[in-house]
Formats: C-alpha cells, sequence, structure tokens
C-alpha cells in the first residue's frame, strides 16, 4: 500500500464495478441482463439463473465461462 503498485488497477477496477455494471452494493450477482443487488434468498438466485438459461438456451451448453469483461468462451 505504500507504493501505490494497484493504484490504477483498483481506481480502474472500482470505475468498472460503479459506473459500467451499476454495483451499488454487496454483494451483487449479475446473472444474465438482471442484477441481484444485496442479500438474497437461495430461492430468488436459482429462479434468476433459471429464468437465464431458459431465456439464452444454455443449459444445452457445457464447459463454458465468462470473464468480467463479457467475453465468453
Amino acid at each position: 500500500m505504500e507504493t501505490r503498485r494497484y493504484q490504477e488497477a483498483h481506481r480502474k477496477a472500482l470505475h468498472h464495478a460503479y459506473v459500467e455494471s451499476g454495483v451499488r452494493a454487496v454483494p451483487t450477482y449479475i446473472i444474465g441482463s438482471q442484477v441481484l443487488q444485496g442479500f438474497n434468498r437461495k430461492e430468488t438466485i436459482e429462479k434468476a439463473i433459471l429464468k437465464e438459461l431458459e431465456a439464452s438456451d444454455l443449459s444445452k451448453r457445457e464447459g463454458g465461462s465468462c470473464g468480467w469483461d463479457e467475453n465468453c468462451r
């Protein structure tokens, strides 16, 4: 912390969270187009995941992952 080595990376991460992703609470889950902020019941999170799977047909894919920059592989 004294050298401020990661200051710029930290600033960029905060900008991405607040400005680009709209994070206003912890925890925040972004599931497809849905944003769940604060504490949610397990059932609420499961429902959001199932809704996204049905909408995007991701349930038929296997082994994919998406990064914070939304690039999916």
